[in-house]
């Protein structure tokens, strides 16, 4: 992918073997890096080893998706993988552009 000579977005799925690498060499190629956030997925995909679920607080969201911003460590923002099942009325959404928006980056749902 880095060989492609396009302005591209990364987005990076956290705490993957190679998922800090991939995000430092990107950035070092000057392309924008994206953490591809792990959620309960809408439909039945596999889930991630890390991922938010419907019905946690916004503290605990906050605490993970901190983990995962840490893993990703350069990303310029942080996108939704896979759909979310537990966008209806949950702490979960408020806590993600808090920790985003703390962390310099923003939340495109």
């Amino acid at each position: 992918m880095f060989a492609l000579h396009y302005a591209l977005t990364i987005s990076v799925l956290p705490y993957h073997t190679h998922s800090t690498e991939i995000a430092e060499e990107a950035q070092r190629r000057g392309l924008e890096v994206m953490l591809h956030l792990p959620m309960r997925a809408i439909a039945n995909e596999t889930p991630e080893a890390h991922e938010l679920e419907a019905g946690m607080s916004g503290e605990e969201a906050a605490r993970m998706l901190n983990g995962m911003l840490e893993s990703v460590p350069t990303a310029d923002g942080v996108n939704n993988h896979e759909g979310f099942a537990g966008y209806d009325g949950c702490e979960v959404d408020g806590g993600i552009d808090a920790v985003a928006e703390a962390a310099g980056s923003v939340f495109c749902g």
